[in-house]
């Protein structure tokens, strides 16, 4: 949902995976493949998303650091409640029967005009 409105970035793909399954635990490996992103590009995203405060590291299996969603984030929080309004307006959107043109915003489409 993040990816249709932000773009499809890796940051973004991360992100989604994220807020997506917010109890689960991952290894470098896993977020990196199930981003669709290399190893190399996600070991330079992971700084950037600890520092906003988006992910955290949380156990170790071996040598292996996993990480998960930090829920009590402001950032993180404001991301899923993001995240929660574009699923509404999508199911909105089906409920009405609308179908959007290509190219056309979803958030426009969901601003009525009143006669």
């Amino acid at each position: 949902m993040l990816s249709e409105i932000m773009g499809d970035y890796p940051r973004v793909r991360v992100i989604e995976i994220l807020i997506t399954h917010p109890w689960s635990e991952y290894t470098k490996k896993d977020l990196s493949e199930a981003s669709g992103i290399s190893r190399r590009t996600l070991y330079t995203l992971l700084g950037e998303l600890e520092t906003y405060q988006i992910i955290k590291p949380t156990r170790k299996i071996g040598s292996a650091q996993l990480y998960t969603l930090n829920r009590e984030s402001k950032t993180t929080k404001a991301l899923m409640t993001f995240q929660k309004e574009l699923a509404e307006i999508e199911i909105d959107k089906q409920v009405s029967g609308e179908d959007l043109g290509e190219g056309e915003s979803v958030i426009h489409s969901s601003t009525k005009k009143v006669a």
